[in-house]
């Protein structure tokens, strides 16, 4: 096959791809931090909440899970107004061989309930290093780098142009950049450097300008040193891009959270102050809190978990420019944290990191986030 795929060649491939889906397009470690934290009564609709206040508030869902559990689909409707595929937009599902036909069928599924549920729909994510096929190492590798780039900007305006119109808000690029300015990208950063990020987001506003194009990133918010190196990595990063315009509109802060580690409300600040200063907008895009840091029964791992994740919603909720939240699941048993064994508890009990609990009951953290939203003022209509 040609290792350069020409962009009208991959829009047919997108068009086929219409077709061939056959559905209608949608270590917290001081106690007077720990109980510092009052959770607010847990009845109410926690969408109602977020739909008076004009906030975005949902969560990261798969298809199969919306088709098969009743009581999840019955939290979804309460608690969302937003959705987000957790794995269905990603590269490695979307597109299985080489300039091949893209399979939007499971993004389809979620696009749909969320359709028929007045939600609204989030992508994630066009670019990120962590969800590349398997095939693209050979195959983009070989390529040169003005054609690594073009590729890069053929998937990505396929992709968008695909969508255009149906998503409020893409997340462009995930996670471009590691502690000391190290690109995480192996595949175009090599070839391209940083100039990889501009591409996509060229591409990406090329095709579809009226969907909120973010740049997506985690690690960076917490007192660990890791974390600290990698926000100033950060900084550096957004200056160079907003410096030479690139065409991001808003900076996404996953909010991955670990209670073995604090948050320092001030530093937080002053990163939304700078970003907020360069004209972007902001958003909790896949907040949740592993709460291997706490020993003790689920009561007090819940609070600690919802002190936590409290603290980063005051800031984040205080700027206008934020936009709202999302969690990366609504419900502890489809957490991804429960399949990582590298984050197991050391006492063996699962973690608790999400909204609620495996019988579907709202915790400590829901009412953080219920608590969080009623104290935010009011977007603009």
């Amino acid at each position: 096959m040609n290792q350069t795929v020409e962009r009208r060649d991959f829009l047919s491939l997108a068009a086929a791809a219409v077709a061939l889906t056959g559905v209608t397009s949608l270590v917290l470690g001081e106690e007077a931090e720990l109980s510092a934290f009052k959770p607010v009564d847990l009845s109410g609709d926690l969408r109602g909440k977020a739909d008076r206040k004009g906030l975005l508030c949902g969560t990261a869902v798969t298809a199969k899970a919306i088709a098969t559990d009743e009581k999840l689909v019955e939290t979804l409707r309460r608690d969302c107004n937003i959705l987000v595929p957790e794995n269905e937009l990603k590269w490695g599902v979307v597109q299985a061989t080489p300039g091949g036909p893209l399979d939007f069928s499971g993004a389809e599924k979620v696009y749909a309930f969320a359709r028929a549920n007045n939600m609204a729909m989030r992508g994630h994510a066009l670019s990120w290093w962590n969800s590349q096929p398997a095939w693209a190492a050979d195959h983009i590798g070989a390529m040169s780098a003005g054609k690594a780039g073009d590729y890069l900007q053929t998937y990505i305006h396929a992709v968008a142009t695909y969508w255009r119109g149906r998503l409020v808000q893409w997340d462009v690029v995930n996670e471009p950049i590691g502690a000391k300015d190290v690109l995480l990208d192996r595949l175009f950063g090599p070839k391209l450097g940083e100039r990889y990020i501009d591409l996509a987001f060229e591409a990406a506003a090329d095709a579809d300008p009226d969907t909120l194009r973010v740049l997506n990133h985690d690690l960076i918010a917490q007192d660990h040193w890791y974390q600290q190196a990698q926000l100033d990595s950060t900084v550096r990063l957004m200056d160079r891009l907003m410096s030479r315009g690139a065409r991001i509109q808003c900076f996404g802060f996953e909010g991955h959270l670990r209670t073995a580690y604090g948050f320092s409300e001030t530093r937080w600040r002053a990163f939304c102050d700078h970003l907020t200063g360069m004209g972007l907008k902001l958003m909790i895009t896949e907040l949740d809190v592993d709460d291997g840091g706490i020993i003790g029964n689920a009561g007090r791992r819940d609070e600690a978990a919802a002190g936590l994740a409290s603290r980063l919603l005051g800031v984040m909720l205080s700027y206008p420019e934020c936009l709202g939240v999302l969690t990366w699941g609504n419900v502890d048993r489809y957490s991804w944290l429960r399949q990582s064994p590298d984050r197991a508890r050391s006492d063996g009990q699962p973690l608790r990191p999400t909204l609620r609990d495996d019988d579907y009951k709202p915790k400590d953290i829901w009412a953080a986030l219920a608590s969080a939203i009623e104290k935010a003022d009011p977007r603009p209509a």
